[in-house]
Parts: structure tokens; C-alpha cells; sequence
């Protein structure tokens, strides 16, 4: 009903939200996880990227790198971080997210 289907989810996201920084076009863009999964993501993003396209991401908070292909897209007027993105790591033996290590710094 409010925009177009979604992937089908594979369980267990947590939301954390991550600063993360992209190339995109020439021009470096900062952007925000919604929700983490080991190896996907939804951000918040403030340039619309259309599915397929593969963005080389750095995870501020960690100083990880890694490869991802956005898999779903989603423009929403009217915000600074307009576009939602699902992407998925294209290698999945990368331990991008961090978790427990995040999980312990949002706990103190």
C-alpha cells in the first residue's frame, strides 16, 4: 500500500543506527542505518540510488569498509535523509556491523 514491495526480510534486524559515508557520482555522501542484519542494512540516505547499484560504504563508528548492493530503494519527500535503501554486503566473511562491540557501547 505506501510504495513498492520490499525483499523478503530474513529475519533478526536490530535497530542501531551507524554513521556510514559513500561515494556516489563523484561526491561523497553521508548516510544512517535504520535497522542492521550480518550482512544488509536499511539507511537513510540522502541521494536516491536505484537497485543494482553496488557502493563501496565505510562504517564511521567502526572504520570498516565493505561492498554493497542496493537491493531496494524508497524516495520520501520533504526529509533530509530522504531515501531509504536496503542493501546487502557482497561478502558475507566481513564482520561489518560490529554488533556485539556496538551493542556494548550503546549499553554504557
Amino acid at each position: 500500500m505506501g510504495g513498492p514491495a520490499r525483499p523478503a526480510k530474513r529475519g533478526g534486524g536490530l535497530a542501531l543506527e551507524f554513521p556510514l559515508q559513500f561515494e556516489w557520482q563523484g561526491r561523497s555522501q553521508h548516510a544512517r542505518t535504520v535497522v542492521v542484519e550480518s550482512h544488509s542494512a536499511l539507511i537513510l540516505s540522502p541521494v536516491a540510488c536505484k537497485p543494482g547499484v553496488e557502493l563501496d560504504i565505510r562504517n564511521l563508528a567502526t572504520g570498516l569498509e565493505g561492498r554493497f548492493r542496493v537491493v531496494w530503494s524508497w524516495v520520501e519527500n520533504g526529509r533530509d535523509y530522504h531515501c531509504r535503501l536496503s542493501v546487502e554486503l557482497l561478502d558475507p566473511r566481513l564482520a561489518f556491523w560490529d554488533v556485539p562491540h556496538a551493542l556494548t557501547r550503546r549499553a554504557r
